[in-house]
């Protein structure tokens, strides 16, 4: 079998024979034009031959050899021969070739590029934050999936027509690409090192897109996520994704060309729009008040901004519930356990519904209440390993007076 690329010379030798099959030395003709005939695929689409003509003259002893013939498409073809002039009063009837090829594209070329957009759900995601829903997966994905076209071209730099169906012999796995662990340009904490990225790539979508075109478009349900660590806790920024494609080969070894001459960054390099990443934490205060009234425990969503962590205002998503806080130090006297209730959704990063509820008269002391938080709102509460896996916890106190809310005490001035 015959591969060649469209448009690479290949040898081709047409001759003058007997009708036994020997060639005729002494025949001499001008003007014998070729045409290329579809074998496969039968599609009708313009093709066309490098040599369309030749001339068999003294030189060539009846069989004329063409080292630089070509055709334009994909496929398998046939050549025919067919004479202009008589041959002394005679004439002779065309010749067609066996089949010839296949003919594979001379290279793929990468076009109609969109970076497409990351989406979190909300304005910004924190740092660490995965789905709710699938603890295992990141909470950035897809609000636009990149996608690119991979175009099949000839030596001329037409678009292959033929190159669909049987003949494509590009696959999704024909596509290398690298999975990044780091944001492109985001330095972390130590002014040196990149900040940490986990992404989860799945299989694209890939097919036909048109006769010699086809597209690559990454998968909806890829996820990334940004590592929670000391490296991490930095003021918000924007988080910049590369996603690397760093060569195009298929089985016959076509490859797709460079968008740009930098051989470091593979041959095309995506960049879906970002979205602002924010280290944050859950925070509890302690609280007090008369062993006969309920405890409100006040929380807060907070982020650095890279001298001090401030109250998120932006945050009237994150939810919490009594059913996820633990008591986890009981020092009321007589012993009990106090109930806790409350549920809802932080509003504007801050809550005063966590509630203790009265331990009863005459029951004094406090307790330590730890609330499990998603992972991405843990912090290093005790500042031992910058390892920000603890959950918050504050202390409620019943048995201290607090005065009556409703007095305004008036200062008074001695002489």
């Amino acid at each position: 079998m015959l591969l060649k690329q469209t448009g690479e010379d290949f040898n081709m030798t047409v001759s003058a024979t007997c009708a036994d099959g020997t060639i005729t030395p002494n025949f001499q003709m001008d003007d014998i034009t070729l045409s290329v005939n579809d074998i496969a695929p039968a599609l009708s689409n313009p093709v066309s031959l490098g040599i369309s003509t030749i001339d068999i003259s003294d030189a060539d002893n009846g069989s004329h050899d063409e080292s630089t013939q070509s055709i334009s498409e994909v496929g398998v073809f046939s050549i025919t021969a067919a004479p202009n002039n008589l041959y002394f009063t005679e004439t002779i009837s065309p010749a067609t070739s066996a089949s010839i090829g296949r003919f594979t594209p001379d290279y793929y070329q990468l076009g109609d590029i969109n970076n497409g957009e990351l989406s979190g759900g909300n304005p910004f995601v924190y740092t660490g934050q995965m789905q709710t829903t699938t603890s295992s997966l990141g909470q950035i994905s897809y609000l636009t999936a990149p996608e690119f076209t991979i175009t099949a071209k000839s030596e001329d730099g037409n678009t292959t027509l033929n190159y669909t169906g049987d003949f494509i012999k590009l696959l999704a796995t024909s596509i290398s690409r690298d999975t990044p662990t780091q944001d492109a340009s985001q330095l972390g904490k130590d002014a040196t090192n990149k900040v940490d990225l986990n992404a989860t790539l799945n299989n694209p979508i890939f097919a036909e897109y048109s006769p010699g075109v086809l597209k690559y478009q990454y998968n909806s349900s890829d996820h990334f996520v940004y590592t929670r660590n000391a490296n991490s806790l930095i003021a918000p920024f924007t988080s910049d994704i590369e996603l690397l494609i760093n060569s195009v080969t298929d089985s016959d070894n076509i490859q797709a060309t460079d968008l740009d001459s930098d051989t470091s960054n593979g041959i095309l390099t995506l960049q879906p729009l970002g979205l602002e990443i924010r280290f944050g934490r859950w925070i509890m205060e302690n609280s007090y008040g008369p062993e006969i009234s309920d405890i409100r425990i006040p929380m807060s969503i907070q982020y650095w901004n890279a001298s001090y962590f401030v109250i998120n205002n932006e945050d009237s998503f994150t939810s919490f519930n009594a059913t996820d806080a633990n008591i986890t130090d009981n020092q009321l006297s007589p012993a009990t356990t106090p109930n806790i209730v409350g549920s809802g959704l932080f509003t504007s990063g801050e809550t005063s519904e966590l509630t203790v509820e009265s331990p009863g008269a005459d029951v004094r002391g406090s307790i330590t209440i730890e609330q499990n938080v998603p992972s991405w709102l843990k912090y290093d509460w005790s500042v031992i390993d910058e390892s920000y896996d603890e959950n918050p916890s504050a202390n409620a106190t019943f048995g201290l007076y607090r005065g009556n809310d409703r007095i305004i005490y008036r200062q008074e001035v001695f002489d």
